[in-house]
């Protein structure tokens, strides 16, 4: 008689230790763990936030408006020219015949300055709403204040909680050269403002490792180095320093759980660099590449001026390199003596006031660089006080992203 050998029966409970042998097929499992319920945060904060710096925007915005109708200052120089090239792209644009778009592009587009076209876009907006008067063009600014204090406080709120974000953007905007610029028809504040998101975009990025964030950061690049040459400076070393820390997240191992180790892919890092180029290239090259030489004069030359703190330094070290520029881009101005006074007479520096490289603009100009006076000697403690910080940010515990990009600027 044959007897059929029973199944081992599973076990009601094992309890680990010395000694105790698993049943063949059978392996502890440590037991579960009760997930934690979602932690959901209130965006309270940030709601309030926002609209008290939207408060702020409106408080600059009707200040500005006021101070443009009050203020008769004498319009000359670069203003003056701003104003020009955004009433020539009004007039190109809307024109007072009927014409095709096409062909208004086209005649937008002729029209020639050392300077990108995407602020003077912003002033022919302007004047279209407002009026064809210098104050109408004016009020571009209020808008690249308004994007500008936006930025500020989307970036700051990246590493600091609602109130610092707000408090940082509160600042900024009391900032004499900020507010300033805002009221004058100048590329400056709208740069500014497209660095700052282009930054934002940056960080969401993950060094370079979210294809969609990326293509933003691309696009906002582009449309900064349409406003102004000098964004290549501060967008430069920030992109290096993020596509690189991508590069090394994705060839140096990372220890995972146990012994496992993963490796982040290194091939879409490249394809996202090379898609960033193709975007920045679309964007403003068709610019860049019709004003080369303006471009090549901007950065070879003292501009006109030999009292320059910084574009001798960059002009005596092309100079090896490159021919030898003797127009400048502002030669080729035409300025109209009626709204901007420009005058290539130039007083003598006096003898009790020697034309030195670091004083002499104050010596110069001192009316006009008085305000420069009053924001350096304003906000110097705070600049103190943020250098006195640097050491912190390298602390471990400090080390974000963030952090190291506002660090790359100085």
């Amino acid at each position: 008689m044959e007897f059929e050998t029973p199944a081992t029966p599973a076990p009601t409970e094992i309890l680990p230790g010395v000694g105790v042998e698993m049943p063949a097929g059978w392996r502890l499992l440590p037991p579960e763990t009760p997930k934690a319920p979602p932690v959901q945060t209130s965006r309270r904060p940030d709601i309030t936030g926002l609209l008290l710096l939207l408060l702020i925007i409106v408080f600059h915005t009707v200040l500005n408006t006021y101070w443009l109708n009050v203020d008769r200052h004498l319009i000359r120089w670069d203003e003056a020219h701003h104003i020009q090239q955004a009433e020539a792209f009004h007039d190109a644009l809307f024109p007072p015949e009927v014409r095709g778009v096409l062909a208004r592009l086209m005649a937008a587009i002729g029209i020639e300055s050392p300077y990108p076209p995407l602020s003077h876009f912003l002033g022919t907006a302007a004047i279209h709403l407002f009026g064809d008067t210098p104050d109408g063009a004016a009020l571009s600014g209020s808008f690249a204040l308004a994007l500008l204090l936006l930025g500020i406080y989307t970036l700051a709120r990246q590493g600091m909680a609602p109130h610092n974000a707000l408090l940082t953007a509160v600042v900024a905007s009391l900032t004499p050269m900020i507010y300033g610029y805002s009221r004058m028809v100048m590329p400056d504040t709208l740069c500014g403002a497209l660095v700052l998101w282009a930054l934002f975009a940056l960080l969401k990025s993950d060094f370079f490792r979210k294809t969609g964030w990326t293509l933003l950061f691309s696009l906002l690049c582009g449309l900064a180095l349409l406003t102004k040459q000098t964004a290549l400076i501060y967008l430069a070393l920030p992109m290096a320093l993020a596509w690189s820390t991508g590069m090394v997240k994705a060839l140096v191992p990372e220890k995972a759980s146990g012994d496992a180790t993963t490796r982040r892919p290194w091939a879409k890092l490249l394809f996202n660099l090379g898609l960033c180029a193709i975007v920045v290239t679309a964007v403003c090259s068709w610019w860049y590449f019709s004003h080369l030489e303006y471009v090549y004069t901007w950065w070879s030359t003292h501009r006109g001026h030999d009292i320059s703190l910084f574009q001798p330094g960059i002009a005596s070290r092309l100079a090896g390199a490159l021919p030898e520029v003797t127009e400048t881009p502002e030669a080729r101005i035409a300025f109209d003596p009626a709204i901007s006074g420009f005058s290539t007479d130039t007083a003598p520096p006096s003898a009790a006031c020697p034309d030195t490289r670091l004083l002499a603009p104050y010596h110069r100009f001192w009316k006009r660089y008085l305000i420069y006076l009053v924001n350096e000697v304003t906000f110097l403690p705070l600049a103190l006080v943020a250098l006195a910080g640097v050491p912190a940010l390298l602390l471990k515990r400090n080390r974000t992203a963030l952090a190291l990009f506002l660090l790359s600027w100085p």
